[in-house]
């Protein structure tokens, strides 16, 4: 037995006698907690025969019983009864009663402070089980995880070789300032190592390989995704790797966005206070702002905006609805207040901004 516990022991064993008496109401706490917090569908009685056993295992004082609590929790935690918090409260309940006991005797706290002592090493093994149940469901999940992509792999690469092999064309899709531009482009080769892709009618400007390329066909029910690269010794062509379905979430946005290509400084006012950040992104929805120093949570609260867009002056109001902290700057999520006034404004900037884009596809093409 470790030296530890065996000293633990030997100062509680002197207490033997409040400890057999406690047995019934710590498994009558153990089992309630269990049934309020809807821990377990075992039976009133197959819960008793639980705690009694838990208990007996804990507070023999024999022999170390880290190992059976270990295999205990473990296998109670596999049977989806979620241990860890009935365990503690229980526990701690015991705790409780033992501190009432000593204190009535006019004791000193030596053996109430092997008690606590006993039940952290208890606790600490519970928490080892517990990480080592987490450990394992993350293990099987990756598992399921792996053999899904390698089937989604396998459908994914048949798909292209039946396109490839009647000569259909596919859609190359990416976005310049979150406007999507779309290429209608032609497969050259299908293999293991990837797929090659034509990309002579494309925008060369912005198809080279650096961004993030999806291909679309009516074959496929979502977008593929993947590494993509310029051929090695053909500048016409794409190699797309890992090909696998992802989902794009400019497509499920309500609103068109597009991106700034300027500086744009933004006035924010919220609870009587005034920070400035920069303009990431705009929608008639809402707009992305960023701020380079961490600023008070503003999450939920209510903004008041004031900002310059090519000359026009721009008043909104609106709401924080989340805040990312990405490298070393931090991300906000603005959603404006219904303003029909504001809507057409900005329609009218984001209408004037994408053809700006189209024009300068078409000056590096």
């Amino acid at each position: 037995m470790d030296n530890k516990i065996e000293l633990l022991f030997t100062t509680l064993k002197a207490d033997e006698a409040f400890f057999k008496q406690q047995e019934k109401k710590f498994v009558d706490d153990f089992t309630s907690n269990i049934v309020r917090l809807d821990a377990t569908p075992l039976s009133a009685s197959a819960l008793n025969t639980f705690g009694s056993r838990l208990y007996l295992t804990l507070f023999m004082f024999e022999d170390d019983p880290r190992k059976e609590l270990y295999a205990f929790a473990k296998k109670t935690m596999e049977n989806e009864i979620d241990f860890k918090p009935v365990a503690t409260h229980a526990l701690l309940q015991l705790l409780k009663e033992y501190m009432g006991h000593i204190i009535e005797q006019n004791r000193d706290i030596t053996s109430i402070k092997a008690l606590v002592e006993l039940i952290e090493i208890y606790l600490m093994t519970v928490e080892e089980a517990n990480a080592d149940i987490i450990k394992t469901l993350k293990k099987e999940i990756h598992q399921v995880t792996e053999a899904k992509n390698s089937q989604e792999h396998d459908l994914v690469l048949y798909t292209f070789k039946a396109l490839l092999k009647n000569g259909e064309t596919i859609k190359l899709l990416t976005y310049k300032d979150e406007l999507p531009v779309v290429c209608r482009a032609a497969l050259l080769n299908v293999s293991e190592i990837g797929i090659e892709i034509s990309i002579e009618r494309c925008f060369k400007s912005i198809f080279t390989g650096k961004q993030d390329i999806y291909i679309k066909s009516d074959h496929f029910p979502k977008p593929i995704g993947g590494k993509t690269a310029l051929h090695p010794y053909n500048k016409n062509s794409l190699v797309f790797k890992e090909a696998h379905f992802v989902e794009l979430p400019q497509e499920s946005r309500r609103y068109i966005r597009t991106v700034v290509p300027q500086t744009v400084a933004v006035a924010v006012a919220v609870d009587s206070q005034s920070y400035t950040m920069r303009l990431k992104d705009i929608s008639v929805g809402g707009m992305g702002l960023i701020s380079e120093t961490q600023l008070p949570d503003m999450v939920n609260k209510r903004v008041l905006l004031s900002f310059n867009l090519t000359g026009k002056e721009f008043a909104a109001e609106g709401s924080v609805k989340y805040m990312n902290k990405k490298d070393s700057s931090y991300h906000y999520g603005i959603e404006f207040n219904p303003n029909a006034k504001l809507e057409e404004k900005l329609s009218e900037y984001i209408t004037n901004r994408q053809f700006e884009i189209l024009k300068e596809l078409k000056q590096y093409a």
